[in-house]
């Protein structure tokens, strides 16, 4: 499948599937000049159905802001009337029917929230629409909850009928996925539509030259992305680890051992930097991880290298004596 143009992008896309309903629902509350709530958890479309709106809604000034990006300097009037026609900002006036869509909403700082409620009472702004994932706009004043009052469009996750008529809507019905690969898909994604879109896409580009995608192709990709996960979790764990008292042994020490190869050597100094698996070794040292097996193989055998974890993909790290036969060594300021 082509994917020069990427029918799985994630990014808001008015192409909506699944929320016809809540879609009306919102547009009534907008049109009848409410305030509104939208919301449901990450991935479920509330970006793609403020994109919708603000493409869709005729005879409207729709305004969307990111409280994120939005400051205690930030001017709520100075910007609507920025985005006002020439000839009413002249004359001091608004744009006709202002709609403002406000996402990530918890973020927004009390100024911009009293800002909103007082031009809406002034009905300068006609309808608002505050969008966040959590369920209880915790930081809002009672006065604008009680505008608010019980208008609220939930979102939710997909079923996999659902799944299966997102992915035909988005490639045109040319997809190599059959019915129980998109099943896998939309089981392991949770039903969550934008991660419905991302394994989708890492599917097709782990396996670019297949043109039937199976149950069985899908689970392959999903296991490596787990393999490859992990890894990733060890090595961010790694980072995040202070320096430790194994890193105050001095590398040189290791060059003065004269029962192990070089590359045993090497090795020997990478776990004194910190546990390490033997992928990541085979990695740093640009080798295979089979010839890494066996140096850890016979390092073990010789006490110099311990298993730390037994969960896989194993954790290898020098083994406590051998560290304290290398502390004595430096002590005594000899080899060891």
């Amino acid at each position: 499948m082509n994917l020069k143009s990427n029918p799985f992008n994630i990014q808001p896309n008015p192409n909506l599937v699944a929320i016809e309903q809540e879609r009306e629902k919102l547009l009534k509350y907008i049109t009848n000049h409410s305030i509104c709530f939208l919301n449901g958890p990450p991935g479920v479309g509330k970006s793609s159905l403020l994109t919708w709106v603000k493409d869709n809604l005729k005879g409207y000034k729709v305004i969307y802001l990111d409280a994120k990006d939005i400051n205690e300097y930030f001017d709520l009037k100075g910007h609507l009337k920025r985005n006002t026609f020439f000839l009413r900002r002249w004359l001091g006036k608004y744009a006709d029917n202002i709609v403002v869509l406000l996402d990530e909403a918890q973020a927004g700082n009390r100024k911009l929230i009293d800002s909103l409620e007082v031009l809406w009472n002034q009905r300068i702004i006609k309808s608002i629409v505050v969008t966040q994932i959590k369920p209880h706009l915790n930081n809002y004043p009672d006065s604008f909850k009680d505008r608010l009052g019980e208008r609220i469009v939930r979102l939710s996750r997909l079923n996999t009928v659902r799944s299966h008529e997102m992915i035909a809507l988005r490639t045109g019905g040319k997809h190599p996925f059959t019915d129980e690969a998109i099943a896998v898909i939309a089981e392991k994604s949770d039903y969550i539509p934008r991660k419905i879109l991302e394994l989708c896409e890492i599917v097709l580009v782990e396996l670019e030259d297949k043109k039937k995608i199976t149950e069985d192709d899908v689970n392959r990709v999903i296991s490596k992305i787990g393999s490859e996960k992990l890894e990733q979790e060890i090595l961010d764990l790694e980072e995040d680890k202070e320096v430790n008292e194994d890193a105050l042994i001095p590398l040189e020490k290791v060059d003065e051992i004269d029962r192990v190869s070089p590359m045993e050597k090497r090795i020997i100094k990478l776990l004194l930097e910190g546990g390490k698996t033997s992928l990541q070794l085979s990695t740093i040292l640009n080798t295979s991880t089979g010839s890494i097996g066996k140096q850890i193989s016979k390092l073990t055998q010789a006490g110099i290298i311990d298993i730390l974890g037994s969960r896989r993909p194993k954790i290898y790290g020098i083994s406590q004596s051998f560290k304290e036969e290398l502390k004595k060594g430096l002590e005594a300021g000899k080899q060891v």
